[in-house]
């Protein structure tokens, strides 16, 4: 007996994100121009891996699991005490029965993402800073291999094992926000190493 299987929107939109993957692919290798190549695995990157994490974006309930509450609180007390009282967080009175604000060292106040948190409020700046995390991570990673000396596709594939690995969607679905954001800046500070060494003459 035949029954209707539902599958989940969730679902529908990862094997969506992976056939636009697929597809982004076929088209790159079709490129010539190796510099042409390297400029549409960045947009490609840039464009699709975003989609990954829409799920986030359109959610109207529970964002994950674990430390999202935290977190939301932490982050609300930064916002409440630099836009309502013009100062810097030094407390956090509204998480655990208070505790460290800038001495915290999860602090994020001076990270890009927290900008958007500032502008947009908590919730929505949590999720622009998601996605302004999986672009910087994306990006770093192709650089990287470009330096590493990897093809355009293989720099694409090292990228998107990167940002799909659960080393990364871990931290978003757990709300370890504060994490994720930093991991996004590894393929750079990598990248700088490898670069600032790459002709050094060891005597």
């Amino acid at each position: 007996m035949r029954h209707t299987a539902f599958v989940d929107e969730g679902v529908r939109q990862g094997l969506l994100a992976g056939i636009a993957v697929l597809l982004a692919m076929f088209l790159v290798s079709r490129i010539q121009s190796g510099r042409w190549r390297w400029i549409a695995v960045l947009v490609a990157a840039a464009v699709l891996f975003p989609l990954g994490v829409l799920g986030f974006w359109y959610s109207t309930g529970k964002l994950g699991i674990a430390d999202w509450d935290l977190n939301k609180a932490v982050q609300d007390s930064y916002r409440i005490a630099i836009l309502n009282y013009r100062q810097l967080p030094l407390w956090n009175p509204l998480a655990c029965g208070g505790g460290a604000g800038l001495a915290n060292p999860e602090n994020s106040i001076f990270s890009l993402p927290f900008l958007f948190v500032l502008l947009a409020g908590t919730l929505t700046g949590f999720k622009m800073g998601i996605l302004f995390s999986i672009i910087v991570l994306a990006m770093g990673m192709i650089i990287l291999g470009k330096a590493a000396r990897l093809t355009p596709l293989g720099a694409f594939l090292a990228s998107l094992t990167v940002v799909a690995g659960s080393a990364f969607v871990l931290r978003l679905v757990e709300g370890h926000v504060y994490i994720a954001f930093a991991y996004a800046w590894i393929p750079w500070v990598l990248w700088g190493w490898y670069k600032a060494y790459a002709n050094f003459q060891f005597s």
